[in-house]
């Protein structure tokens, strides 16, 4: 024990006994300061250092390219934005505690969207908000305002779902006056509900419409029968072309005369915007050789097929005026008035057939974004803490740092026994 004890006489081994030396005092001191710290710590330092997180998917394939459905830029920041959480704030008391400044101010909140991807595929989109637990009352009214702000989204497309313009072509129709613009106007409508499908399809694949119990692709199908013969828009165009149909010829000649130029203009102007192109990318070729030009040729392609659309009507307008030699291979006889009013009546039919497959397609869309409107979060809870220390670790530190200081306080108080203690010299020379 030698090695033990110093050259006054005091050893290791007194002072340890000297710890003890007062174990009542010991033991309460070690459980007052484990009960205060673990307060302290559960209270004060978790609250201050502690987050919140929730992290959540929307199932609108939609919002995960970074759109709303109507189509318009949706940035998952905005959903943090100043006004976004003062609204959030206003909309339940519940949320008035929390100030809104001061979360801003000090960054106390953020977002993040990540995307996970598996051979250049992507597996999965999902975001996630972080807050910070000082600046929320308890963790339900965090729950509660964190959901809130993811589904702020939802609310959007919600709102956005009601006022998708279906009819803007139908509406066009009642305010035309020619043929050829009803005819044209039916022609958009078509396509409209077209690609309305097609991009239902490519979002939502072949999903089920709940209510009526029918899959997606057969309504499609009904869509593209119901206008494949009888009600064929292409066949309404084809036959308005080679009938040279127009209506009240003798009264609105020079209304067909202006337009009929609009047409020759419109197709020089296409003609030259085609011209330009091409040389833009000769030229570029010539200077670059590797420059992706995929945006150029995708113009040329789109102003050749409004160029052909001008030639075509340009000629008819040519025909309904007379201005064609019957032998050109071009002629047609312009239609009379009773064959042209027979005409109107197939075009009304078709519009009206469009006007019944528009509310459906509205229909079937309302409830498709409706029922995919959602959002779904990674914990049942919605949220969970990190940062935290957990109760038992919280305890025990508390216990051992009131063990040290109980050890400390009884040795400060008793230490007149180790100064009062005979020395090993004094003992040696008894």
């Amino acid at each position: 024990m030698e090695e033990f004890e110093q050259e006054d006489g005091i050893s290791l081994l007194d002072i340890i006994k000297l710890m003890f030396s007062r174990k009542l005092l010991l033991l309460i001191i070690t459980v007052s300061i484990g009960l205060v710290g673990t307060i302290a710590i559960l209270f004060g330092v978790n609250n201050i250092r502690s987050k919140y997180v929730s992290e959540f998917r929307y199932s609108d394939q939609n919002l995960n390219d970074g759109k709303y459905i109507d189509g318009a830029v949706f940035n998952y920041g905005e959903l943090l934005t100043s006004s976004n959480l003062v609204r959030i704030k206003a909309s339940n008391s519940k949320f008035d505690s929390i100030d809104i400044t001061k979360l801003i101010e000090s960054n106390g909140i953020s977002i993040n969207r990540t995307v996970e991807e598996k051979d250049n595929v992507i597996t999965d989109i999902y975001y996630s908000i972080v807050a910070e637990k000082k600046y929320f009352s308890s963790k339900n009214q965090a729950k509660e305002f964190i959901e809130a702000i993811a589904n702020t989204a939802l609310e959007n497309n919600t709102n956005k779902v009601k006022y998708l313009d279906y009819d803007t072509n139908l509406t066009s129709f009642k305010s035309a006056t020619t043929l050829d613009s009803k005819v044209r106007f039916l022609k958009s409508q078509y396509e409209f509900i077209e690609t309305s499908y097609d991009n239902l399809m490519s979002l939502y694949n072949n999903c089920v419409i709940q209510s009526k119990n029918k899959s997606l692709a057969a309504y499609v199908s009904e869509f593209k029968n119901a206008f494949s013969l009888q009600n064929s828009v292409d066949t309404l165009y084809g036959n308005l072309l080679k009938n040279a149909y127009v209506l009240d010829y003798d009264n609105r000649i020079e209304e067909y005369e202006a337009i009929y130029n609009t047409y020759l203009s419109l197709y020089e102007s296409k003609n030259s915007k085609i011209n330009e192109l091409k040389t833009l990318i000769n030229d570029t070729i010539q200077t670059i050789p590797d420059a992706k030009l995929t945006r150029y040729y995708e113009e040329i392609i789109k102003t050749s097929n409004e160029k052909r659309e001008c030639q075509e009507m340009a000629i008819y307008y040519a025909n309904v005026l007379g201005k064609i030699d019957p032998s050109d291979p071009t002629y047609v006889e312009r239609a009379t008035q009773a064959e042209s009013e027979e005409f109107d009546k197939d075009v009304i039919a078709v519009k009206n057939k469009l006007v019944e497959y528009t509310n459906v397609l509205k229909d079937v869309e309302t409830e498709i974004l409706t029922d995919n409107n959602n959002v779904y979060y990674s914990k049942t809870n919605v949220i969970y803490v990190t940062e935290n220390i957990n109760f038992i670790i919280a305890v025990a530190a508390s216990l051992v740092i009131g063990f040290v200081v109980g050890c400390i306080t009884n040795v400060i108080l008793d230490h007149n026994k180790l100064t009062n203690k005979p020395s090993k010299k004094e003992e040696d020379a008894e």
